[in-house]
C-alpha cells in the first residue's frame, strides 16, 4: 500500500512509487517514507526491494524513517558482504542461521565464535560452537548466558518468509539493535 498527504493507494506497485517519489522531489519536497513489509514476503523479496530503496535514499531521493518496533531497520537486509567471511572480521558477533525445513517450519542454528589469539599468528583461530535455538526463546535464552557485542549476523534460506525471521529477530533487538541478514551461508 502507498499512503500520502491522506490519500491511499492499494497495490500501487514500484513503479508508481517511485514516480510518486519523483514528482514530490521535484516539487521540492522531501519524502519520508516507512517502512511495512508484509509477513508473507520472502527474504529474497525484501532483500531485492530493500536494495532498491538503499539506491534511492539520498540527499536528493526519499528518507527512510525508523521502522516499527520489534522490526529491524531495512538496511538490514542489504548488509556489508564483507562481514560474511568469518575470518575477515575484527570481531564475532554472534550468528543466527534460518533454514527452510518439512512443513515450513524453520529450523534455527545459533552460533558462538571465539577469537584465540596466537603470538605467531596475524589471524585469529576461531573456535566455532553451534547450539541449537529450536525457540525464538531458547535462543534468547542462549544470548542471555553468553553475552557480547550487540550485533546479530542472520544467514537465511532466501525462501524464508519476512514473519519467521522476525519471530527470532524481534525478541532479542532490545539486546541486539545491530541486524545484518544474510542470504545463504557464512564463509569460514
Amino acid at each position: 500500500d502507498l499512503r500520502w498527504g491522506g490519500q491511499s493507494t492499494t497495490n500501487a506497485g514500484l513503479n508508481a512509487a517511485l514516480a510518486l517519489f519523483s514528482d514530490l522531489v521535484a516539487e521540492g519536497r522531501d519524502p519520508y517514507v516507512t517502512l511495512a513489509f508484509d509477513d508473507g514476503l520472502t527474504l529474497q523479496a525484501v532483500h531485492d526491494l530493500c536494495q532498491l530503496l538503499s539506491s534511492i535514499e539520498t540527499e536528493t531521493g526519499i528518507r527512510v524513517e525508523p521502522p516499527p518496533a520489534g522490526r529491524p531497520y531495512y538496511r538490514a537486509h542489504v548488509p556489508n558482504e564483507s562481514f560474511r567471511e568469518r575470518s575477515g572480521r575484527r570481531a564475532q558477533p554472534w550468528e543466527l542461521r534460518l533454514k527452510s525445513g518439512e512443513g515450513g517450519v524453520v529450523a534455527a542454528l545459533a552460533t558462538r565464535i571465539e577469537q584465540i589469539w596466537h603470538d605467531d599468528r596475524i589471524r585469529p583461530e576461531l573456535r566455532i560452537e553451534d547450539m541449537p535455538a529450536a525457540t525464538p526463546e531458547a535462543f534468547r535464552v542462549l544470548l542471555d548466558a553468553n553475552p557480547g557485542i550487540p550485533v546479530l549476523l542472520v544467514f537465511a534460506d532466501p525462501t524464508i518468509r519476512y514473519a519467521d525471521l522476525l519471530t527470532f529477530v524481534s525478541p532479542v533487538l532490545a539486546s541486539h539493535p545491530a541486524v545484518h541478514v544474510f542470504l545463504g551461508e557464512p564463509k569460514d
